[in-house]
C-alpha cells in the first residue's frame, strides 16, 4: 500500500462542475462520460478547464457489452490508476455520482487502503458502485475480497 492516502471525493457532474468553480486549480478529475458524446454539456468542458488536472473516461453505465453499448475496459482502470498516482485531492464524477464514479472511487481507496476500510467512501442508498469497474480494479489490485465486498455491502444497502 502507499505510504499516504488522497483525498477522494465523489460527485455528480453538476455538482463537480460547482466544486472546480469555486476552488480552480485545486482538484484533479476523473471525469467519467458517456461515449459518443463526452462533452455533451458546457460544463464538463468547464469541468476540464477548471480541474488542476483531468482525465476523461468514456463509458455507459452498463455491467454487459454490446456493440451499440460500450461498457468500462481493464485499460480504463488501468489507466486511472496509473494517472492518480500522486495526486490530491482527486474527485470521480459521472452524470449522476451514483454508479460509475462512486466504483471509481472505491478502487481508488482500494489502493490505500484495505478494501473494507475503503467501504467508508460509499453511502447506503446514495451509491451503487459499477460492478464492472470493481471487478476491474480488484483484479489490477490483486485484492479479489473488493468484489465480494461490494455485492454485500449492495445487499445490505
Amino acid at each position: 500500500m502507499r505510504s499516504y492516502m488522497p483525498q477522494v471525493l465523489i460527485r455528480s457532474h453538476d455538482a463537480c462542475a460547482e466544486l472546480v468553480k469555486n476552488s480552480p486549480e485545486q482538484y484533479h478529475v476523473i471525469l467519467i462520460t458517456n461515449p459518443y458524446k463526452p462533452f455533451y454539456s458546457p460544463k464538463l468542458h468547464d469541468i476540464v478547464a477548471q480541474a488542476k488536472s483531468s482525465l476523461v473516461l468514456e463509458f455507459f453505465d452498463y455491467e454487459f457489452e454490446t456493440e451499440s453499448r460500450p461498457i468500462v475496459s481493464e485499460d480504463q482502470i488501468k489507466k486511472a490508476l496509473s494517472w492518480s498516482e500522486g495526486k490530491d485531492p482527486i474527485v470521480c464524477s459521472c452524470h449522476a455520482g451514483v454508479s460509475r464514479s462512486s466504483a471509481m472511487a472505491y478502487v481508488l481507496r482500494c489502493t490505500y487502503l484495505n478494501p473494507d476500510e475503503a467501504l467508508s467512501i460509499l453511502s447506503y442508498g446514495s451509491h451503487y458502485p459499477n460492478a464492472r469497474v470493481i471487478e476491474f480494479g480488484s483484479k489490477l489490485l490483486n485484492k479479489p475480497e473488493m468484489v465480494s465486498l461490494i455485492r454485500e455491502w449492495k445487499k445490505i444497502g
